[in-house]
């Protein structure tokens, strides 16, 4: 714990952990409508879709389910994702060598190429994102930002769609607010 949080009233934790969570949904929102707007023009419906291709391009093929899980999103949306990009042939599937019953999937060279195009638009959509900070401050946003996937990631692997009773109690100290890893 950190010992400037021993001072902090139960009501002001309340407060700011209301606060990050309303204001990191508001800038998810605001950089889901920038990559719809820089994704416009092409065949990917949305925010996942985009992060389909990013995982693809730069993790190579891999099996289905670990794309979806990489990607942080549900099973259901992430089949349907699959589905679209395979109809609109962004993306193939192959059987998986290791596994006969598991697919694989890859981005096609149509798929290759479509990202190398949107990749210039994600830069400039990064760059409004980031806004009017300055270099220091996302040289300080960006170790926070990451703390708090390394965070989530193992509850979204391990409890995805439990109760939150039973997330606080796995993964949150409620006596200090500290986290546990």
């Amino acid at each position: 714990m950190n010992p400037s949080d021993k001072v902090v009233s139960e009501e002001e934790q309340t407060y700011l952990n209301s606060d990050i969570t309303q204001y990191i949904g508001m800038l998810f929102n605001h950089a889901r409508h920038y990559v719809k707007t820089a994704t416009k023009q092409t065949p990917l419906v949305g925010w996942n879709d985009l992060v389909a291709m990013v995982v693809l391009f730069y993790g190579g093929s891999m099996r289905k389910t670990e794309l979806i899980q990489r990607c942080l999103i549900e099973l259901s949306p992430g089949i349907e994702v699959l589905k679209r990009l395979l109809r609109q042939g962004l993306v193939e599937e192959f059987d998986d060598v290791a596994d006969g019953r598991a697919k694989q999937v890859n981005l096609t060279q149509s798929g290759k190429k479509l990202y190398q195009e949107i990749e210039a638009r994600m830069e400039k959509v990064g760059q409004i994102v980031a806004g009017n900070l300055s270099l220091d401050e996302k040289r300080q946003l960006v170790p926070l930002l990451h703390k708090l996937i390394n965070f989530h990631q193992p509850i979204f692997e391990e409890d995805l769609g439990k109760d939150l009773e039973v997330i606080l109690e796995k993964w949150v100290r409620e006596d200090k607010g500290e986290r546990r890893m």
